[in-house]
């Protein structure tokens, strides 16, 4: 439609512009053929008239076939110009298609790139995290195995202070037992010296478990051996200094199971915890390999749409290119096209209305 438009405005302009010329004036000092028959397209086209002239002598003969070679030439030179203009409309689609398909992808592409890549970081954070996790829970781990070591040692001392001191107590209450007995015992036959030691053992027995100095009355053991009252004094004396031995006893032995049950609950939460520790550091490892595995996964995706990426926008660069060359080549053919549509047309009106100035004009170019 828009082909048939512009040719009847051609038609018009042509029309209106040429007209018939007076025999007496010179095609040559026309302007308007001047210029028509300069162009490459007339100079041929011309030519090719010359010698259908010369192969036809008649008038009337030699001008329907010009008439008719030029109408071909239009009515080709149209047709051409037709099917360029279809031949672009299909590589317009064709380039619009494309370069969307071409800018959707790109943009997919730049999408999974900054999501693959942010994830890869994620992935690093996470790591670089759960290494610094794991270091933690092993010195932890390391700590409290260093802290258990130490309170076994101390544990150690002290239980084996209190043994000592329970021993001690033990045998003070054994050698006090056997001063009581000795007492208890005590006839005019016994001598005061078998009772004197007794007392005496008793004595040093207390005074190394209290670390105490005691002291007692040699006189009222002399004394005893022959007075009841004293005796009994002697005896009474010796069962204040076994239950004040009992009672230091029962103290150490307390203090001493105290001393175990703790070290005891110590050592067993310590152990706990070092099971703890020990138990989320290999959980951290499995974590830290996981997350290796997906560091280099989403490494891998990166390349890979980065390389696509890159591809894409070089095929996108080169299909914008190609489209801008053939958007170009359109143009200029379809301006060739339509100027060489110009001259036919205007050719065809001098032929029509000067057909015998014009074939009298072509003698004198081409020398027929």
């Amino acid at each position: 439609m828009r082909s048939t438009i512009l040719f009847i405005i051609l038609l018009v302009f042509v029309s209106s512009s040429i007209q018939r010329i007076d025999d007496s004036v010179d095609l040559d000092s026309i302007p308007q053929f001047v210029e028509l028959t300069s162009s490459p397209i007339s100079k041929v086209f011309l030519s090719a008239i010359s010698l259908r002239m010369k192969a036809s002598p008649s008038s009337s003969a030699g001008f329907s076939k010009v008439m008719a070679l030029i109408e071909d030439l239009i009515r080709d030179n149209r047709n051409q110009l037709q099917s360029i203009r279809r031949i672009n409309q299909r590589v317009e689609g064709q380039c619009l298609v494309s370069n969307n398909k071409l800018v959707n992808r790109e943009r997919s592409f730049a999408s999974l790139l900054r999501y693959f890549k942010s994830r890869g970081e994620l992935a690093l954070s996470e790591k670089t995290e759960a290494i610094n996790m794991q270091s933690n829970r092993n010195q932890q781990a390391a700590s409290y195995a260093a802290a258990q070591t130490r309170f076994n040692q101390a544990y150690t001392t002290r239980v084996n202070k209190w043994n000592a001191r329970v021993k001690d107590l033990e045998d003070a209450v054994t050698q006090v037992t056997a001063a009581l007995k000795a007492v208890s015992e005590w006839t005019p036959v016994t001598k005061t010296s078998f009772i004197e030691e007794k007392i005496q053992d008793s004595v040093h027995a207390y005074q190394k478990s209290f670390n105490f100095p005691l002291s007692y009355d040699a006189d009222m053991i002399q004394l005893s051996a022959n007075d009841t009252k004293v005796r009994q004094r002697l005896y009474e004396w010796l069962n204040m200094l076994k239950a004040s031995i009992l009672n230091q006893l029962v103290l150490a032995q307390r203090s001493r199971t105290e001393v175990t049950s703790s070290h005891s609950t110590i050592t067993q939460q310590i152990a706990n915890i070092i099971k703890l520790e020990n138990a989320d550091s290999a959980r951290l490892a499995g974590s830290i390999n996981n997350w290796t595995i997906l560091i280099k996964n989403y490494g891998e995706n990166e390349k890979i749409y980065s390389a696509l990426s890159i591809q894409t926008s070089n095929v996108l660069k080169a299909n914008r290119e190609w489209c801008a060359t053939e958007n170009t080549n359109y143009t200029n053919n379809r301006k060739s096209m339509e100027s060489q549509l110009n001259v036919f047309v205007e050719l065809k009106e001098w032929l029509r209305k000067n057909y015998s100035r014009v074939r009298e004009w072509l003698r004198k170019k081409y020398n027929q």
